[in-house]
């Protein structure tokens, strides 16, 4: 009998900012370390002569189980900005309780409403090969069901 034995090596990253176009989301541990990346951020932002449309932006808290946050401020440029329970980011939503059940019921539905749609001109269509309705397959209802899964 032979033994198999394998080590691996894992490596640890924290990602503390995601910056896409006109979009950003910034991580943090606790409030002060994110009010300090905000104020380095619209700092930063000042610098080109951009500015954070505050209206719009929104911060969550996701505590770790079994813990609870007490009310929090988180200011960009005196203003305060509103708290949320669930925060939408490139076609993903993320929620406070850190629960995934509702982001996959909802990619489940759009890959099904994909797939209805295309029910009457691809799948049942006798002239179209199955090698063509799987490729169909892959690029519309796959992506559209793994969309976030692909970032």
């Amino acid at each position: 009998m032979t033994e198999l034995m394998s080590s691996h090596r894992v490596k640890s990253h924290t990602i503390r900012d995601l910056l896409f176009a006109v979009d950003c989301a910034l991580n943090a541990d606790s409030e002060a370390d994110l009010q300090n990346s905000v104020d380095r951020f619209s700092e930063a932002c000042s610098n080109f002569e951009l500015t954070i449309n505050t209206e719009k932006t929104e911060f969550m808290k996701q505590p770790a189980s079994g813990k609870t946050y007490s009310d929090s401020t988180i200011l960009v440029n005196g203003e305060k900005l509103k708290v949320v329970n669930r925060f939408t980011y490139f076609g993903s939503t993320l929620y406070q309780d850190v629960t995934i059940d509702d982001e996959v019921n909802a990619r489940i539905s759009k890959a099904r409403r994909t797939f209805g749609i295309l029910f009457t001109n691809i799948w049942h269509q006798s002239g179209i090969s199955v090698q063509i309705k799987l490729n169909v397959y892959r690029a519309t209802v796959l992506s559209v069901l793994l969309y976030p899964c692909a970032m």
